[in-house]
Formats: structure tokens, sequence, C-alpha cells
């Protein structure tokens, strides 16, 4: 993958990771959101889940990745430095699930 995706015409680059990432994310929302709909539930709490599911797998996802990447963390705020890259999807899922299934 390209690391940038374009330049604005600032000369500022479009990173093609994080990009990705949130149109990942706007795209589950949709998701969530109609899944709600259609099963008739309350759209504030279809939303509440899917911000707490978002946030319980980017930490999942970032802190196995730092379990596997011992070198890298440097403190316990390593964890919420989600700009600085590294995602693990195994740690995503499991986490996502399970906080997502108790919520």
């Amino acid at each position: 993958m390209r690391p940038e995706l374009f330049l604005l015409p600032n000369g500022s680059p479009v990173p093609a990771y994080e990009t990705c990432v949130a149109a990942a994310l706007l795209l589950g929302w949709i998701l969530a959101m109609s899944a709600a709909r259609r099963d008739k539930l309350p759209p504030d709490l279809a939303g509440s889940a899917y911000i707490v599911t978002l946030i319980a797998g980017l930490l999942g996802a970032r802190g196995l990745w730092l379990l596997q990447h011992p070198s890298e963390y440097s403190g316990p705020f390593e964890l919420i430095r989600i700009q600085a890259g590294g995602l693990s999807i195994g740690g995503g899922v499991l986490v996502g699930v399970a906080i997502g299934g108790v919520f």
C-alpha cells in the first residue's frame, strides 16, 4: 500500500492507512445503524454500543500490537497513541466482541 494517497493543494499528504481505517469505521457506523433500524432497536442505544465497542476494539488492537512489539512500549500512554501506528486485528476483534457482547 502506498503510504500517501495524494497531496492536498497546500502540500499536506493524505495518509493511506489512516484514511482506510477512518473509512472502515464510518462504513461500520452506517451498517450498524442500518441494522439497528431494520431490527427496530433504539438508535441511541445502538449508537452508544457502536462507540463503546469501537473504542474497546481500537484499544485492544493497539494493546495486542504492543504486546507483540515490546520494544515500542514506553509507558501507559502508548496504548492510546493510535496515530503512532501498529494495530493488531486479533486484539481488536477479541476485545471488541467481548465488550460489545457485555454492552
